[in-house]
């Protein structure tokens, strides 16, 4: 796997021009992962296009240019030099309460950058459309308005082609997702039959997970599988799945500053001297309060080493989506550098594994299913927030499903709703979207939820106070970790919920209070 260099404030800021004008606004160089970015505000209309023909003149070159408006977005293009890329967006009117805002990110990019997309495709049965670059070398290729004999067809195609099929399997009888390997050559086509689409990604050298096949459960007599979510000291999504296996799952994990608290929860459901072994560790999306851990545990070997991962899985957007999002491809960067740090049960390096939409893992006594990935959420039907690149996962153990959609917003619901019936959306536990931010009431009454899991200390925001609340009279049980952390054990009863102790606090943060909530509509201190 290849990790993008650091890069250091005096050579972005060389890198980076300026825009030019009077009255403009300047946030200043802003550290955010491997990038740094500026922004410029109170810019004439026609700047975007004087900035363009600006660093053309200084010989950036241009990778993606879109010049058609994504709600606010009036243009977002990435540009490349050397082994740096360039992102510009510029927004028209009042984002922030900001007029003509531009967003400029500078970010040291890999080889995947300049890889050829049509060499990924190279020896594939035809397709005709355009390949879209993920960043991480994987390129993607969509086909709408075609039936499911398409799929077929593509699948018998590939195995004349030579490829072998590694994994084949279909959620609620309407997406359906096979991985083919040839060489170092990976192939993952899903067809969405509420979308009519058919979804090419191939990569070179991605490796498949071993989970993608059954395997034995090695449960542990008596144990039981149970979900917590973790108490924060600030705010975000931390969800740990033991496994009868005595093994874990995690999702998420919270910012950078929940780490010691999480390896020493892990450690808490362990034998004493016992390490943590987590068998997969799935990260919904780029931001700090989801993949913060994961992060700083890249750059805290003392923290990784008490612990295992045998697998961690990210489906990254897309180039132009992570375009839109100030220095997203440095945090994402960053979460991969993570595996020049976690080593896995054999003692190896963890594996990045890139879920695709229609995957199911098995790991001991639970099976997730990927119900939604990056791959099915295009740069037009992006919402414009980072927040809808979440991936959504379906869990299943005992029977009960646990539905976790991150921050999930109005493009992967609406992938949600056209695709997936609502008798399999029915689930016994889901997470509360966006720590409440992104509850939506059509979304609300599509689904049918038992128990609803806030991961914030109070209801959720007070400006979501009305949707919420009809979330709350839709369903049995609302779950904040205003208490502590919540314990489900499966098999679940609404009411049976444990809550465990607050964290002892003092012995990380000696002498800090806790930092207030966001827009938490109530006070924790």
């Amino acid at each position: 796997m290849a990790f993008v260099r650091k890069l250091e404030k005096e050579e972005a800021l060389r890198a980076m021009p300026l825009p030019e004008g009077e009255g403009i606004s300047d946030s200043g160089l802003i550290a955010m992962g491997c990038s740094f970015f500026r922004q410029f505000r109170q810019l004439a209309p026609g700047a975007f296009g004087e900035y363009a023909e600006k660093i053309s003149q200084l010989g950036w070159k241009a990778h993606i240019v879109h010049a058609e408006p994504l709600h606010e977005v009036v243009f977002s293009s990435v540009y490349y030099k050397d082994d740096l890329s360039l992102s510009v967006c510029f927004y028209l009117g009042n984002r922030e309460k900001n007029a003509n805002l531009m967003c400029v990110t500078v970010s040291p990019i890999d080889e995947n950058f300049f890889a050829d997309p049509e060499a990924a495709f190279a020896g594939l049965p035809a397709l005709g459309a355009e390949a879209v670059d993920f960043g991480d070398g994987h390129y993607v290729k969509t086909v709408k308005n075609v039936g499911r004999d398409l799929y077929t067809a593509y699948l018998a195609a590939l195995g004349r082609s030579g490829f072998e099929k590694a994994a084949e399997n279909s959620i609620d009888s309407s997406v359906f997702n096979a991985l083919f390997v040839k060489g170092e050559k990976s192939v993952s086509v899903t067809y969405a039959s509420g979308r009519r689409s058919l979804y090419v990604c191939a990569a070179n050298g991605d490796p498949l997970s071993p989970h993608l096949k059954k395997c034995d459960s090695g449960a542990i007599p008596g144990e039981k599988t149970s979900l917590h979510m973790l108490e924060m000291w600030w705010f975000g999504n931390s969800f740990v799945v033991k496994l009868k296996n005595g093994r874990f799952l995690l999702s998420d994990g919270g910012m950078d500053c929940e780490t010691p608290y999480l390896v020493d929860y892990l450690e808490s459901l362990c034998a004493p001297g016992e390490k943590p072994a987590v068998e997969g560790w799935f990260i919904s999306h780029g931001h700090p309060d989801h993949n913060g851990v994961l992060i700083e545990l890249s750059k805290r070997p003392d923290l990784a080493s008490r612990l295992t991962v045998d697998g961690i899985y990210f489906s990254q957007p897309s180039v132009e989506v992570m375009t839109l999002d100030n220095g997203c491809e440095g945090e994402m960067a960053l979460a991969r550098r993570a595996s020049e740090t976690l080593v896995g049960s054999d003692g190896k390096p963890t594996p990045f594994y890139r879920p695709h939409t229609g995957e199911r893992y098995y790991f001991s006594d639970v099976t997730v299913d990927v119900i939604m990935s990056q791959e099915q959420l295009p740069y037009e039907e992006y919402s414009g927030d980072l927040n809808d690149s979440s991936t959504w996962l379906m869990l299943t153990s005992e029977g009960q499903k646990t539905l976790l959609g991150g921050d999930g917003d109005k493009g992967g619901m609406a992938f949600i709703t056209d695709n997936y019936s609502r008798e399999y959306m029915t689930v016994d536990v889901m997470s509360l979207l966006h720590h409440g931010h992104n509850v939506r009431n059509p979304f609300t009454d599509f689904m049918t939820v038992k128990t609803v899991l806030c991961t914030t200390f109070g209801d959720g925001p007070e400006y979501r106070r009305d949707r919420i609340d009809y979330l709350k009279s839709k369903i049995e049980e609302y779950l904040p970790w205003r208490n502590g952390t919540v314990v489900i054990n499966f098999p679940y009863k609404v009411g049976e919920y444990e809550t465990r102790p607050h964290f002892d606090w003092s012995k990380h943060n000696p002498g800090q209070k806790r930092p207030a909530l966001p827009n938490a509509g109530e006070k924790r201190e």
